[in-house]
């Protein structure tokens, strides 16, 4: 755990690890590494554009996945004090306009494949809301917005901003998780600046000459993708960067990064025996004929083809598994599956 006495802030996290990979990302089998200190540089640049609108307290909001301008734009935020509001891709415009009235934001974060939905919220939004391109050069037809990129150039020619901090004994808002809506209206869950660092500081910082290597694919607008993220960063781990949304790419991703913790959910477990079942059959009608066999000789197959081989830790979220498919995943692991139960509301 944290010493008492220690910094707890984002910015010491960045400091400390300032020469280690903080993002890493693939095209194809071109892998990129971002490191702590380049991710703080480029997120120091950024307030210093957006701080020309924003001041603390002001919201923020996301409409896109895990990606390295989201945790640039979330960085920013914190520099600045701004609170985040990270949206649901999935949700409809009428939600979406609905949260958005709600939180004023000033600036919205947008992907390019959400340029449609975007407009279609700020346009009836009742006070202006600037919008940057995130995750894209603004060369497929968006370029009439600006690109978190070209916020990032000015931004390097400019004063840097010092971190907000916030008085000794205050404890201001930081992150709004809304509910998915599933019971009823969105709830927007109020989360602190301390319950926001205490998320970065959920584990144990790792050892100097340890590689922890996280895999990020579930959405920031929930609560498991994003603790599993700052978790990673906090203790000086890299966090991975899922290729598609849509996780067609999953087990190449997996295969290239070689996590060495991973966050399942049932879907992805699910994938997996699914993908185990077919290579199965395809052996037994290729003349195999010890079924036990063939199934062991597939998990450990998939160990390394569908989890990189490096898995150590790894848990199950947001439902548990029937027994059946977890006793398959721990074989396909070689170690112990935990639950991971919280809540968006409770904040853990």
């Amino acid at each position: 755990m944290v010493q008492q006495d220690e910094d707890t802030s984002v910015e010491a996290v960045f400091d400390r690890y300032a020469d280690r990979t903080a993002i890493r990302q693939r095209d194809g089998e071109v892998v990129t590494d971002t490191s702590f200190r380049e991710l703080r540089d480029r997120a120091r640049a950024l307030a210093a554009v957006l701080g020309e609108t924003v001041t603390p307290g002001d919201r923020i909001a996301v409409l896109g996945p895990p990606s390295a301008d989201v945790v640039t734009l979330e960085l920013a935020c914190s520099l600045l004090g701004a609170v985040s509001v990270p949206l649901q891709s999935s949700a409809p415009v009428e939600q979406l306009r609905a949260i958005v009235d709600e939180t004023t934001p000033v600036w919205l974060g947008v992907t390019a494949d959400q340029t449609a939905t975007a407009q279609a919220v700020t346009d009836a939004a009742a006070a202006e809301v600037h919008t940057v391109l995130l995750d894209t050069d603004g060369e497929d037809g968006t370029a009439a917005l600006p690109t978190l990129a070209d916020l990032v150039a000015r931004g390097r020619a400019m004063p840097q901003p010092t971190p907000w901090r916030p008085a000794p004994d205050e404890d201001p808002l930081a992150l709004l998780l809304y509910t998915s809506g599933s019971t009823g209206t969105p709830k927007g869950a109020m989360y602190t600046r301390s319950m926001v660092e205490r998320l970065w500081h959920a584990l144990p910082p790792d050892h100097p000459d340890a590689e922890t290597v996280g895999y990020a694919y579930l959405p920031l607008s929930h609560l498991t993708g994003r603790a599993a993220l700052l978790a990673t960063l906090g203790r000086g781990g890299t966090v991975a960067l899922a290729t598609s949304t849509d996780l067609s790419a999953l087990f190449e991703d997996l295969r290239v990064y070689a996590p060495t913790e991973l966050v399942l959910v049932p879907r992805i477990a699910e994938m997996v025996r699914q993908e185990g079942a077919r290579e199965e059959q395809r052996r037994l009608a290729a003349g195999a004929t010890d079924a036990a066999a063939v199934r062991a000789q597939v998990q450990d197959d998939l160990r390394t083809r569908a989890f990189g081989g490096r898995v150590g830790q790894a848990v199950c979220a947001s439902a548990p598994l029937t027994p059946e498919l977890r006793t398959y995943l721990e074989e396909c692991l070689g170690i112990p599956l935990h639950d991971l139960y919280g809540s968006t509301e409770a904040g853990s």
